[in-house]
């Protein structure tokens, strides 16, 4: 026989106090709710205001919503981490607590592989929560050592030549394909 066979199973939408179960705070009320994803119950605060659970997905749930794209939190060193759930295709990449590092996952979907521990994934403007796969590039770990070492302005001077190169080639090519040939011979004509 279970040890629990005489505690009473809450009942759904079923309203307690913290310290009828257990739970922190004391006075807080908790609702016993399922998970609208996977229909797991569990005792979720209560929020008197909108008459619901502060979260409708549980807690495993509700990390595969956040990854990719949605909220995460910073770490130390201002990159944004993600928790991916257990059964993520991508979990090899997380870290032992199933944190993963939102860029090493952008880039690692976007090649359609997992990446090896030497490769490093640099944030070209700078801006570590700006995990966009266009600010994103894959390089070795020497390589990235030296974006960082010494003169990193450097090399974003160099990628921000190359972006200006790669524009004025496009505009260049826009303005050939929409500059009819009657525009060009009234600008002969005219002299200019």
């Amino acid at each position: 026989m279970s040890p629990y066979s005489d505690t009473k199973m809450p009942k759904l939408n079923e309203l307690k106090h913290g310290h009828e179960i257990g739970k922190a705070p004391d006075f807080m009320r908790f609702i016993w709710a399922a998970c609208e994803k996977c229909d797991t119950p569990r005792w979720v605060p209560y929020i008197k205001k909108t008459d619901k659970p502060k979260s409708l997905l549980c807690m495993s749930c509700g990390r595969g919503k956040q990854e990719g794209s949605g909220k995460g939190w910073s770490d130390k060193d201002g990159y944004v981490l993600d928790r991916l759930p257990s059964f993520h295709p991508d979990l090899h990449l997380a870290r032992s607590d199933g944190s993963i590092l939102r860029h090493r996952l952008v880039v690692s979907k976007h090649l359609g592989r997992k990446l090896q521990p030497y490769e490093h994934v640099h944030h070209l403007n700078g801006n570590k929560k700006d995990n966009r796969i266009e600010n994103l590039k894959l390089m070795n770990g020497n390589d990235h050592l030296d974006r960082h070492r010494g003169k990193p302005y450097i090399h974003r001077i160099q990628d921000l030549e190359r972006t200006v190169k790669v524009l004025e080639a496009r505009i260049k090519i826009l303005e050939s394909s929409t500059i009819s040939p009657q525009v060009d011979l009234y600008y002969e004509s005219c002299g200019v």
